[in-house]
């Protein structure tokens, strides 16, 4: 019977596939506590983010429309955001990508979270990383 594969190439590509799975890691999905008011404060652990969105809504829209209510990003590619935030109010080092627009009393809303992932490798094609990102949807009051 002819192979169709030679062994040592099998073991080459599994190799290959082990060198580019980077583990995902529960630990590093951000857990969200909101205080609530018209002024919410987001704590988030682990303590370092590197955006945070909030919509208008009980959906994580990932999108730039008229639902983003407030978009902030760390300085850097990586997680310099510092747990708590106030919303509408950034750190010292961020990028306000867009102003914080008045929450209305009664109203729907939902803030989502990202972390860089800490234990990413590599450059480009060959980078390794996972995205670690929640939600957390609350009532304006």
């Amino acid at each position: 019977m002819k192979r169709l594969f030679h062994p040592l190439f099998i073991a080459f590509l599994l190799l290959l596939i082990g060198q580019s799975c980077h583990p995902f890691d529960k630990s590093q999905v951000p857990q969200i506590t909101v205080q609530p008011g018209l002024v919410p404060v987001f704590s988030f652990s682990p303590e370092t983010a590197f955006r945070i969105r909030v919509f208008k809504g009980d959906k994580d829209l990932d999108t730039y429309g008229d639902e983003l209510m407030w978009e902030l990003t760390g300085v850097g590619a990586e997680n310099s955001l510092q747990s708590p935030i106030t919303y509408g109010i950034g750190p010292e080092d961020y990028h306000q990508d867009r102003p914080a627009k008045p929450l209305q009393a009664g109203e729907t809303y939902t803030v989502v979270i990202m972390r860089m992932d800490p234990k990413a490798s590599g450059d480009g094609f060959t980078r390794r990383s996972n995205d670690y990102r929640a939600s957390a949807t609350f009532l304006a009051q």
